[in-house]
C-alpha cells in the first residue's frame, strides 16, 4: 500500500478528531513536509518551525480534509506557504561547516548561490530538484501556471549558474 493509500485510510478518522489517526498521518507525511521546508528555508530551525505551523494549521482544518485530491500535495502545498512567509520575514543565515571536504564545499557553494536567489526562485529549484517533482505539480503548489513555473525554473537555473560563475558565493 502506498502512502497515498495509507492516508486516504486515516483522513476520515482524523475529521473526527482521533488523535492516534493524526499521529500516523504524521508518521506518514512529516518526511514530505521537512524536505520541502529546509528546501525552502535552509534552515534546520526554521524548517522545524515550518513543520510545526504545518502540523497546527492541518490539525485546524482536519475537518476539512477529503480523500478527493492527492493529500501529499495539500500538506505541502501548507508547507510551501508556510516556509515562504518565514523567508520573507527573516534574514536566511549560513553557517560554514569547519572541516569541509570537497562534497561539503559544492554543497556550500549551492547553497550559498541559492540564498542569493528570491524565495520563489529558490523554492521552484528546490522543488523539481530536490524533490523531484514535475512542473505541473509544482505549478499547483504555486498556483501559477505550468508555463509560469518552466519560465521561472529556466530563469533560475540561468541566475544560479552565473551567481556560481562570478564568484559571488
Amino acid at each position: 500500500m502506498n502512502v497515498e493509500e495509507e492516508l486516504s485510510m486515516v483522513i476520515p478518522k482524523i475529521a473526527k478528531g482521533d488523535v492516534e489517526a493524526f499521529e500516523e498521518f504524521y508518521n506518514l507525511t512529516q518526511k514530505y513536509v521537512y524536505k520541502v521546508a529546509y528546501a525552502i528555508t535552509l534552515s534546520k530551525e526554521d524548517a522545524e518551525d515550518v513543520v510545526q505551523n504545518t502540523y497546527l494549521t492541518i490539525f485546524k482544518k482536519r475537518k476539512k480534509l477529503y480523500n478527493n485530491g492527492s493529500i501529499i500535495g495539500y500538506v505541502k502545498k501548507i508547507a510551501i506557504n508556510n516556509a515562504l512567509k518565514i523567508v520573507n520575514n527573516r534574514k536566511i543565515k549560513f553557517v560554514r561547516t569547519s572541516t569541509p571536504d570537497d562534497d561539503e564545499e559544492i554543497k556550500d557553494i549551492v547553497i550559498k548561490a541559492l540564498e542569493k536567489l528570491d524565495s520563489k526562485d529558490r523554492t521552484v529549484l528546490s522543488l523539481f530538484y530536490l524533490d523531484n517533482m514535475k512542473t505541473k505539480d509544482i505549478s499547483f503548489l504555486l498556483n501559477e501556471s505550468e508555463e509560469s513555473v518552466r519560465t521561472r525554473l529556466s530563469r533560475a537555473r540561468t541566475k544560479l549558474k552565473e551567481v556560481i560563475e562570478d564568484g559571488k558565493v
